[in-house]
């Protein structure tokens, strides 16, 4: 089954499969164009008022209520969608962007909260976070087994990579039942039930009705501030759970700037391209931390992969490799920093030090 997990993930280029190629700077572009609405003016009028003079107006002009709204029936949707994927259990990418929607819609109720009545929303949040937690295991795993995959393929190295795809097919065998349980429960349809609800009716407060940029930029530029103070404080050689503390950082704030593409367009997009080019370096990072333990553990083991001969040649060859990439990584996430900081400047969530 780590075999099949492991090349689902690599022929379809999904997630975090590792050694993938970053992505290419045109893709800002691209990712404005996904983020750009596509609706006409008069879709929010009656939030935004007399009709805008142009596009760009109109997206300045967006209601909070309009960008929840929208938020909202696009992650709900998607989550639905990949509600069966997910039970099959035959393709990770159901797990994968199940937990992708329920991660994007408690990071956007945790922007929006000023707006929202503080219930119903702290009560979803609460309840989308034990659903990605649940989904996290599982999605870890298929995560993990590409990359043991990846890191095994030299000469000789055949024994090490059955041996290894032997425990991760029980450990996936174990997250996949408890997610068959979750996604069976109550809890589970009654959490289906409150999104739903949400989509139609959100638990809005009246400040809703206020432009999106007066409300949601002032939070936004204070958790890229929080960001900008992360970075500054790691000094020379941060440790990898500093780096992996960033990286979850690095996630939030990007969905924000996502969320932001409703009213802000371009300079939103372009920074949350940014931001996830700094993610996935990132990731790559700890799966090759995650990658060197399962190794460690694998040479404990089995004592007769210590010495000399095949199977201690690829082992060592396996570590060496990984602990390249997790150097280049480490060399690499600076600069993409750098990248994404200025994105922040040009948006207007961080000030120019210059």
């Amino acid at each position: 089954m780590a075999a099949t997990v492991a090349v689902a993930l690599l022929t379809r280029g999904h997630g975090n499969a590792r050694r993938l190629p970053p992505r290419p700077k045109s893709a800002r572009g691209a990712a404005c164009e996904r983020g750009r609405s596509k609706d006409p003016w008069w879709v929010h009028d009656g939030a935004m008022g007399d009709k805008p003079q142009s596009r760009g107006d109109a997206e300045r002009l967006l209601s909070t209520e309009a960008v929840i709204r929208r938020a909202l029936g696009r992650d709900v949707g998607r989550l639905l969608s990949f509600d069966p994927i997910a039970r099959e259990g035959r393709d990770p990418e159901g797990v994968h962007q199940l937990r992708v929607a329920a991660r994007r819609l408690r990071a956007e109720l945790k922007i929006c909260s000023m707006v929202l009545k503080t219930k119903p929303a702290k009560g979803l949040r609460h309840e989308l976070h034990w659903l990605g937690t649940t989904l996290g295991a599982e999605r870890d795993l298929d995560v993990l087994s590409v990359s043991v995959a990846i890191a095994t393929t030299a000469p000789g190295a055949d024994d090490l990579r059955v041996a290894i795809a032997e425990r991760l097919d029980l450990d996936r065998a174990k997250s996949h039942h408890a997610v068959i349980v979750a996604l069976g429960s109550d809890r589970y349809r009654a959490l289906i039930r409150r999104l739903c609800a949400a989509v139609t009716d959100p638990p809005l407060r009246r400040q809703a009705s206020a432009p999106a940029a007066a409300v949601l930029d002032p939070a936004l530029a204070r958790s890229a501030l929080r960001l900008d103070t992360l970075v500054s404080n790691l000094g020379d050689r941060p440790a990898d759970e500093q780096l992996h503390r960033l990286r979850l950082a690095t996630k939030q704030l990007r969905y924000g700037a996502e969320l932001a593409t409703a009213y802000a367009g371009e300079p939103a997009a372009n920074t949350a391209a940014d931001l996830a080019v700094l993610q996935t370096e990132l990731g790559e990072l700890h799966d090759a931390g995650r990658v060197l333990g399962v190794l460690a553990e694998v040479r404990r083991s089995r004592p007769r992969w210590q010495v000399d001969g095949p199977e201690a040649l690829a082992l060592q060859g396996a570590i060496d490799a990984e602990e390249r990439a997790k150097a280049r990584s480490r060399a690499a996430w600076a600069t993409l920093y750098g990248e994404a900081r200025r994105s922040l400047i040009e948006l207007g969530w961080l000030g120019d030090p210059g």
